[in-house]
């Protein structure tokens, strides 16, 4: 018998690659006659909620009360244990519900979050040998891959989206101590696959109005933006900052925006700033089906992400013709574009701001229209890679082989000596870290950047500490003017004006990217701090 599936999205049917991947992927096996469920947390309070419809054969649970999960999503649910009771008994209730009557075991594939994977496993522990728990690793982070690691003795597979994730993987087994090889009676690691994501394929390159003729262009350039508008990860204000420099370059060209998320409001604002209004759109967030028709409109897709597994809207476009250039990233972009081929890679830093990434994704793409002024050449060979290497039907066909062989497989209990509650959240030694640079602070006006999970597991060393804090900031507007741990909520710019005399960033995951944007807090005459070095 076929095992059924049930898909874990801890954010809802957020604007996200990966929720795109889960509803595609859904869709793709039940089309096959394999029973899938969705089991749907709540959408982030600052994102609304993609218009996308699951295919009609896979059955979706919305739980009432299931929060989203996410790093910078503030801790409103207290202890582990009392997260727990929140979020286990709705996990159990979907695992009853996805797999009734079936003599194959459920397949669980929790996604992002630690604390869905915890959920995860703790229902498995109340259903004995009847679940397998598959993980998969989206982005090239040290949070996934630490995720991963720790929930990796309940996981009978391990999937890495890209060349890269697959080989950190690799290399990470390799430093670990102890012997390579298990002992006696104990089991190997679980098998990593390498399965990259998959888009579907039109029949033929969607035909666009001639880019130039012989005297010169017809129309516009057309770049386009699909995903979440967000600081850390997506780097979307280095968007403007791209307009900006074609335009002082005289190349003619309209820029599409299209998503939702935290950094929406500050991307309006820069927008309107640079009075770049008349060339560059923000269109809200649209469902595949429009973005797809959007991507048959426009030339070029720019991604400016610091890191990424292997983008689902960079795939997406190279499937429609409309050719990515992209910041540089360690995982996932060298894999799919062969720059000068099949599209273009900007040389920018991880670390580098949005105006140094603008620039150097304008360079890349004036780069792009010297080698193929009308990009057809170009266009065709994005297509071609899609459909030879990132297909939605081929991505399926790997999938459900490893599906059939986990289900044919013993489960994997959890060892009952070891802790379920992931506490990676926070760096190494973080709270030995916190308290010595708070005593470094001593009588000094703090503020702390971050009101995510990291700053409350660190919150009691913080009000400890001989430092006096005086507010948090946030990048997130909708959480400006409100209070977390008794005090503001302030936007950076507003810090000095808090009575800061200095920042502390309070963020293991996205240090560096906050590190990179200090200026905002130097322009005020603070000193900015780093809690991991």
């Amino acid at each position: 018998m076929t095992a059924p599936v049930l898909i874990v999205l801890p954010q809802g049917l957020n604007v996200s690659g990966v929720t795109v991947w889960a509803v595609r992927l859904a869709g793709a096996l039940a089309a096959r006659g394999r029973p899938v469920t969705l089991l749907l947390h709540a959408e982030p309070a600052v994102q609304g909620r993609i218009g996308v419809a699951p295919h009609p054969d896979v059955r979706v649970l919305r739980p009432a009360g299931l929060p989203a999960l996410g790093p910078d999503e503030p801790d409103t649910g207290g202890p582990f244990e009392a997260r727990m009771s929140k979020l286990t008994p709705a996990y159990l209730a979907a695992f009853d519900q996805a797999g009734p009557g079936s003599d194959a075991p459920l397949i669980v594939i929790p996604n992002l979050h630690a604390d869905s994977y915890a959920a995860a496993v703790e229902a498995a522990r109340a259903r004995p040998g009847r679940t397998r728990v598959i993980g998969w690793q989206h982005s090239d982070i040290a949070y996934d891959l630490r995720v991963l690691e720790h929930f990796e003795p309940a996981l009978s597979a391990i999937v890495a989206v890209s060349d890269r994730i697959e080989s950190r993987w690799r290399d990470a087994r390799a430093a670990r101590p102890g012997p390579v090889a298990p002992r006696e009676g104990e089991r190997p690691p679980p098998p990593i696959e390498n399965i990259p994501y998959g888009v579907p394929i039109p029949g033929a390159v969607p035909v666009r109005p001639p880019l130039r003729g012989e005297s010169g262009p017809c129309r516009p350039l057309r770049l386009i933006y699909s995903g979440r508008l967000e600081h850390f990860q997506k780097r979307v204000l280095a968007l403007v900052h791209l307009s900006d420099q074609l335009a002082s370059r005289d190349v003619w060209h309209e820029m599409s925006i299209v998503g939702d998320g935290p950094a929406r409001a500050d991307l309006a604002g820069l927008v309107r700033e640079h009075g770049a209004a008349g060339r560059v759109a923000l269109l809200g967030p649209s469902g595949p089906a429009r973005v797809l028709e959007l991507l048959d409109a426009h030339d070029v897709l720019v991604l400016p992400s610091r890191y990424e597994g292997l983008s689902v809207s960079m795939l997406e476009a190279m499937s429609r013709g409309c050719v990515p250039v992209l910041a540089r990233t360690d995982s996932g972009a060298a894999q799919a574009v062969t720059p000068g081929v099949d599209g273009e890679i900007a040389p920018v830093s991880m670390r580098a701001d949005e105006s140094e990434a603008g620039v150097a994704l304008a360079e890349a793409t004036i780069m792009l229209l010297r080698r193929d002024p009308t990009l057809e050449r170009t266009r065709a060979a994005a297509y071609r890679t899609a459909g030879e290497r990132f297909s939605i039907g081929a991505h399926a066909d790997r999938v459900s082989a490893l599906l059939d062989r986990v289900a044919s497989e013993p489960s994997r209990a959890w060892p009952p000596d070891r802790p379920v509650e992931f506490g990676g959240s926070v760096g190494p030694d973080a709270s030995v870290r916190l308290a010595a640079l708070l005593d470094q602070l001593r009588g000094r006006a703090v503020a702390v950047h971050g009101t995510g999970r990291h700053t409350a597991e660190l919150w009691r060393v913080f009000a400890a500490g001989p430092a006096r804090l005086v507010a948090l900031c946030d990048d997130d507007r909708q959480r400006h003017g409100t209070r977390a741990h008794g005090l503001p909520v302030v936007a950076p710019e507003e810090a000095g004006r808090a009575g800061a005399t200095d920042i502390i960033i309070s963020s293991f995951m996205h240090q560096d990217a906050i590190w990179a944007r200090r200026d905002v807090y130097r322009a005020q005459g603070l000193a900015v701090h780093r809690i991991y070095r």
